[in-house]
């Protein structure tokens, strides 16, 4: 995939109507923007009906990595995710602080497996604890001296596919009779699909525009 065939691409994936076609295509996206895997989490919270929150996953990076997440149950207390919880902002995974034992373990054993650079992403449907929280993971296995400013510069693109599969995430849900919503288009959202149609037509943009 071509550099400037990738926001076309990103627009696409809303047509995919299974994970796994939809995981191929995400790290096909992924890995023309410079990474290389990927780690895509949806949290729905709990409802009337479900006490605990409920969690997906669009998988992209090494199966045996994800098969540890689980085992050591790190889900409870992922400091990524405890990071998206609370923030919109896409953050360098070094920059995130990692409080226990067991986070510093996560990191590590991430980047032997293809994430020793990393780009967190979150998105929500609402800022409003009700609502769903998404996580877009990406990384690579080069150096962070290298790694990290190739992912900050396509922090834009691989923030429209966050909130892509965010949008896709609660479509395909709403096919299977879950809770889920699309988001509402607020006023971030709304400058974000401006700022990424500027984009895909290579205008300048302002740095301050940029930098939000």
């Amino acid at each position: 995939m071509k550099q400037e065939e990738v926001m076309d691409a990103i627009n696409r994936v809303q047509y995919f109507e299974t994970k796994a076609e939809a995981g191929q295509f995400v790290k096909e996206i992924v890995q023309a923007l410079g990474a290389e895997n990927f780690m895509y989490t949806l949290m729905q919270p709990p409802g009337a009906h479900k006490p605990d929150p409920t969690f997906y996953f669009l998988i992209g990076c090494d199966a045996e990595f994800c098969r540890t997440y689980q085992k050591r149950k790190w889900l409870s207390n992922d400091p990524f995710l405890n990071y998206a919880y609370k923030h919109t902002r896409p953050k360098l995974n070094t920059m995130i602080t990692k409080f226990t034992p067991g986070q510093v373990e996560m990191a590590r054993l991430g980047a032997r497996y293809g994430l020793r650079s990393g780009l967190i992403i979150p998105t929500h449907t609402d800022m409003d604890a009700s609502q769903c929280t998404g996580l877009l993971y990406v990384g690579s296995s080069l150096r962070r001296s290298i790694g990290e400013p190739l992912l900050l510069a396509k922090r834009a693109q691989f923030a429209g596919l966050a909130l892509e599969l965010l949008w896709w995430w609660g479509v395909n849900q709403r096919r299977k009779f879950t809770t889920c919503q699309r988001p509402k288009m607020t006023s971030l959202s709304r400058g974000l699909r401006a700022f990424l149609r500027r984009l895909n037509r290579n205008e300048s943009l302002p740095v301050s525009r940029i930098s939000q």
